[in-house]
């Protein structure tokens, strides 16, 4: 990335560098403008960001649009600044045609795993429809890195409000008291509150959504938006890298048995000083119920031209 004028393989005796951003989802492409929209991940580690170059930072968690003829980026849109909780782009984007001002103007829709949709003039990366740079909480273990705001859209977000005690669920009321019990230990500020490793910290979304593989569906004919997407949050813990050696967490091709190796629980973060232990949809030990309560996702129709639920 810090060589945009290499194409193909690198000169003799240089290497490209491994974990940077890369698409690992779907793309889309307009042919009468020769663009295509790759929706970025982010670099290696998704919960250390310390590590990270300043190209990898400005291209990683966007929508980058390439120009076919050339292979060079025309212009990039980013929906997370310095990311630290896996919010990597995971939805394939919609080409659209937007109404604004009396005219049809071609367009990208953006879900992210966030839950906000993000509509874009397709020709510049510009929103169509404001986005706004909010205050985020701060600090963890790189406060230094922390993004003082986030963009955040005003056309439409699947996130439902954060999280409260009062959202606790279990079978019994056994499961509930121990789902609270964690929630009062978590640290929690809402939305991008930064990994922790001195007690867990609740993420919501969690890196499933909001919108990931399945992104959305859009009927032109009657200007409709579908989404389907998750509604559940993630329980996480950052572990010093000498604690994560004693427990046998490695990379996968040094993984020993069924210790590590794999994302989530267990995950190395090689190279880094944290491992981190991810609980998706944060699952209770014994009975593996989430502690949220339901629903853990849905389906929602919006009006393509207002953004607002039908």
């Amino acid at each position: 990335m810090t060589h945009p004028d290499w194409n193909g393989a690198p000169p003799p005796g240089q290497t490209w560098t491994r974990g940077t951003p890369n698409m690992w989802t779907t793309a889309a492409a307009d042919e009468q403008l020769g663009y295509v929209y790759l929706p970025m991940g982010n670099s290696t580690a998704d919960y250390w960001s310390s590590s990270r170059t300043p190209q990898e930072n400005r291209y990683a968690t966007s929508l980058v649009a390439l120009d076919v003829t050339t292979g060079k980026p025309v212009w990039n849109f980013q929906t997370t600044h310095i990311d630290a909780w896996d919010y990597d782009l995971g939805s394939q984007p919609s080409l659209i045609d937007f109404p604004k001002d009396g005219v049809n103007v071609p367009a990208v829709l953006l879900p992210s795993k966030q839950g906000e949709l993000y509509v874009l003039d397709r020709r510049t990366g510009k929103p169509l429809v404001g986005v706004e740079e909010r205050a985020v909480p701060g600090g963890g273990v790189e406060p230094q890195m922390r993004a003082k705001t986030q963009p955040f859209s005003l056309y439409h977000t699947l996130r439902k409000p954060d999280l409260t005690e009062r959202d606790m669920w279990g079978m019994t009321p056994i499961d509930q008291l121990v789902c609270r019990i964690q929630f009062r230990k978590a640290s929690y500020k809402g939305i991008y509150t930064p990994p922790e490793a001195d007690r867990h910290s609740i993420e919501y979304p969690g890196y499933n959504g909001g919108s990931d593989w399945g992104s959305v569906s859009v009927d032109p004919q009657r200007g409709v938006i579908v989404a389907n997407y998750n509604d559940m949050p993630n329980y996480n813990l950052l572990v010093p890298r000498a604690k994560a050696d004693k427990l046998g967490w490695a990379p996968r091709d040094e993984a020993r048995g069924d210790a590590g190796g794999a994302e989530g629980a267990g995950d190395p973060q090689a190279g880094t000083p944290y491992a981190i232990n991810v609980n998706a949809g944060w699952r209770l030990p014994f009975t593996k119920l989430l502690c949220k309560q339901p629903p853990y996702g849905g389906i929602r129709a919006i009006d393509l031209a207002s953004g607002k639920t039908l």
